[in-house]
């Protein structure tokens, strides 16, 4: 096989793969947009389940695990939406938001130690937001408590 001919086949796989690509972005895109539809509309159960199809095609997917994780604690699974929020932390540990959501999962679940290292890592990346200031304040509050009486 000539050179040349590798180089047209390989080109063809490379443009295959390239199209390949898009495709998957387009389809993951779809549900994305289907789960956060879902998920703003209350329907966190359909929300769930769009997302964890999406998450079983492209187990990485930060708005998939998000919106899993998200999903999954307004249906009472904490545990699992810990799961879910921690695994966009594996693939972008700067999403001031992951780590906003995290916290609130944590802290919601009695966790606030871990929801403390998590919320002070969503101010250091985004100081601008009130939402992780209030939050950070509930948890701090909470732990004082639980130290000035022996509860943890």
């Amino acid at each position: 096989m000539t050179s040349a001919g590798w180089s047209s086949q390989h080109g063809a796989v490379v443009l295959g793969n390239a199209r390949a690509l898009r495709a998957h972005r387009a389809a993951c895109d779809v549900h994305i947009t289907q789960a956060k539809r879902a998920f703003d509309a209350d329907k966190f159960a359909a929300a769930l389940d769009i997302a964890a199809k999406l998450l079983t095609r492209d187990p990485g997917n930060l708005d998939g695990n998000h919106i899993a994780g998200l999903a999954a604690h307004q249906l009472g699974h904490s545990q699992l939406a810990i799961q879910y929020l921690a695994k966009t932390l594996l693939h972008d540990r700067s999403g001031a938001e992951h780590h906003y959501a995290l916290a609130w999962v944590l802290s919601e679940s009695g966790d606030y130690r871990r929801a403390q290292e998590h919320i002070t890592c969503a101010i250091e990346l985004n100081d601008d937001d009130a939402r992780f200031h209030d939050l950070e304040s509930s948890i701090v509050t909470t732990l004082a408590f639980q130290h000035d009486t022996g509860g943890e």
